[in-house]
């Protein structure tokens, strides 16, 4: 998208669309790629994501890494926590008395408490 000059859009029994990807960003049209509710495009971050119920979870420290934890945790399907999730320096994280030395311990022990 980021390079080309003209896009094309094509469903199957609707007329074609075709313009410069920023204004079929913009009108919204691009949204005739994903004729479901399963997928979006996100304008703000150029690009197709997947349509979730809002996660319920506070995560607290650096912003930068706080969108890379949340982002794993609702590719994990996590959309609650009962308590707030604490990124500590060096990375790990922290959720009341226990700590995690990484995302993937944090999610191994997640869903062995969930069985």
């Amino acid at each position: 998208m980021e390079t080309a000059d003209r896009f094309w859009i094509l469903n199957c029994g609707l007329p074609l669309l075709a313009g410069k990807p920023e204004d079929l960003v913009l009108s919204g049209q691009i949204q005739a790629l994903f004729p479901s509710d399963r997928y979006q495009f996100n304008v703000a971050r150029g690009r197709v994501e997947w349509s979730q119920a809002v996660p319920d979870f506070q995560i607290e420290g650096p912003a930068e890494q706080a969108y890379w934890v949340k982002k794993a945790l609702v590719k994990a399907g996590i959309t609650s926590l009962d308590q707030t999730l604490v990124i500590s320096e060096p990375f790990g994280l922290r959720v009341g008395e226990k700590s995690f030395p990484s995302v993937q311990a944090f999610l191994g022990n997640y869903f062995l408490n969930q069985k």
